[in-house]
C-alpha cells in the first residue's frame, strides 16, 4: 500500500485503512466520552468514510454537527470532552459525506471532527480529504466543511498540512469557538 502523502521518515503505529461508517460518526475512530481524553499518535487514516469525522469523530456526548441559529449562524453542538491531543498523524483520501445534496447538517471534518475544551493538534496532514474524484463524482453530497473541523475552546497546532481538499465551505482547518 502507497500512502503518497506521508513523509518518508513517518514511522506508523496503526493504520485504519478502508473503514466506513454510513450511519454513525467516525469512519476510523467514534470516541465520545464526557469526561476522557483521546491521544492519537503515529496513526495513518487511509480512505475512511462517515458522515462527519471521516478518520476521527470526538467529542463528549454526541449532538448536532450544525444547526442554523435565528440569525442564520451555523452551530455545532456536540458537547466538549477534555482534551484532544493528535500527533503525527497523516490522513489521506478521507471523506465526511453529505447525506444528501446541500445538506448542511452532515459532511464536516473530512479527516477530522472534535469539540473538546483543550484541543492539540500538531504535525500532521491530510491529502485528498476528499479527493477530487470523489468531489467531482459526488457533486450531489460532497463534504460540506473542512478537513479538520475544530470546536475547542483553546487550541495548540503547529506544523500541519492540509493538501488538495475540496469541500463546498472550508477546505483546510476551521476553528469554532476558539478562545
Amino acid at each position: 500500500m502507497n500512502f503518497t502523502s506521508c513523509p518518508k521518515q513517518f514511522e506508523s503505529d496503526f493504520t485504519f485503512d478502508s473503514c466506513v461508517s454510513n450511519e454513525e460518526l467516525g469512519g476510523g475512530i467514534h470516541f465520545a466520552k464526557e469526561s476522557s481524553t483521546l491521544t492519537v499518535h503515529g496513526t495513518i487514516f487511509n480512505k475512511c468514510k462517515a458522515p462527519d469525522g471521516g478518520g476521527i469523530f470526538a467529542c463528549g456526548k454526541k449532538g448536532q454537527t450544525n444547526t442554523n441559529t435565528e440569525n442564520g449562524a451555523d452551530m455545532m453542538t456536540h458537547e466538549n470532552m477534555p482534551k484532544f491531543n493528535s500527533q503525527y498523524c497523516c490522513y489521506s483520501f478521507c471523506t465526511s459525506i453529505s447525506k444528501n445534496n446541500y445538506d448542511k447538517n452532515s459532511g464536516y471534518g473530512s479527516a477530522v471532527l472534535v469539540a473538546a475544551n483543550d484541543t492539540n493538534l500538531n504535525y500532521s496532514s491530510t491529502y485528498q480529504c476528499p479527493s477530487k474524484e470523489f468531489y467531482t463524482d459526488n457533486q450531489d453530497s460532497p463534504s460540506y466543511g473542512a478537513q479538520f473541523d475544530l470546536k475547542t475552546k483553546n487550541i495548540d497546532s503547529c506544523n500541519i498540512n492540509a493538501t488538495s481538499g475540496y469541500s463546498r465551505a472550508c477546505s483546510a482547518i476551521e476553528y469554532r469557538d476558539a478562545q
